[in-house]
């Protein structure tokens, strides 16, 4: 179980050395509310990759297969907590990043949703994300 989230990927500026520049929003009510999240500790998510759709055109072979490799892995994000608006941001860590860009799968073109499942804050116990049902 876990929190499902989906969107484009976007590029911006890393906010840690944990941190590739490209990230995905996530509300604030559905992550950081419920538990608790904020800019201190350093804390990680855990997810994994359940599909990639491509936007505005046919998908060719090489893009099946290298979705086909991907969906179905872990991967991990940073939490970066905003202090303005109702979203937060969820960075790709480096080597989580290699993941989608070893496939070619970053531009805006590209749909992708996650399922969320462990918020990791440093020294403190992991903790399962909605481990009863899955949330979107």
């Amino acid at each position: 179980m876990g929190l499902i989230i989906e969107g484009t990927i976007q590029y911006g500026v890393s906010p840690s050395k944990f941190a590739a520049p490209f990230y995905l929003p996530v509300f604030k009510s559905k992550l950081s509310v419920p538990y608790q999240l904020s800019f201190i500790p350093t804390t990680f998510i855990d997810a994994t990759i359940l599909s990639v759709k491509v936007l505005g055109r046919q998908i060719t072979d090489a893009e099946q297969n290298a979705i086909t490799t991907i969906v179905g892995k872990q991967i991990e994000f940073y939490f970066n907590f905003s202090f303005v608006g109702n979203s937060d941001f969820l960075y790709f860590t480096q080597k989580s990043w290699e993941v989608l860009r070893n496939a070619g799968l970053f531009t805006s073109e590209y749909f992708i949703q996650f399922k969320l499942t462990k918020v990791k804050k440093e020294g403190k116990q992991e903790e399962e994300i909605y481990p009863l049902r899955d949330m979107s």
